[in-house]
């Protein structure tokens, strides 16, 4: 299927060859959704395994629109389990492996890691208050 619009987020297994294609996709979903003029954004969360063919991919991404690394002490993970009310139950873990927030957005942006500032497209939907507008 294609590029819908929207901000969604990634969050796979830590699996270098899973996370290898889902960044592949994610690059085939933004050029998708630019081409279309769609507005399209994804946070993607990854360990910094900065060899890693996935971290090549995101880190060098014309779609990149920020990346922010966080320490082992710096977060922990939160999971609400359970489908009904009493139910519930929260779980918390620590995050063993220092990990990095990946902002991809739809539409060409000016990296100068990536080559000379590239003309940025107008994208349906999105303005500075959001896609209302």
């Amino acid at each position: 299927q294609g590029a819908r619009g929207g901000v969604y987020e990634a969050n796979p297994p830590f699996c270098s060859p899973l996370m290898r294609r889902m960044a592949a996709r994610l690059q085939e979903l933004m050029k998708e959704a630019t081409d279309a003029e769609i507005s399209l954004k994804a946070f993607v969360i990854v360990p910094t395994w900065r060899d890693a063919e996935f971290w090549k991919i995101l880190d060098g991404s014309v779609y990149l629109e920020s990346k922010q690394t966080m320490k082992d002490h710096e977060k922990d993970w939160t999971n609400i389990q359970g489908l009904n009310k009493g139910d519930l139950a929260v779980v918390r873990r620590k995050i063993p492996t220092e990990t990095a927030v990946f902002t991809l957005q739809s539409g060409s942006r000016p990296s100068p890691r990536n080559g000379p500032a590239q003309k940025k497209k107008k994208v349906k939907g999105a303005g500075p208050k959001g896609p209302e507008n």
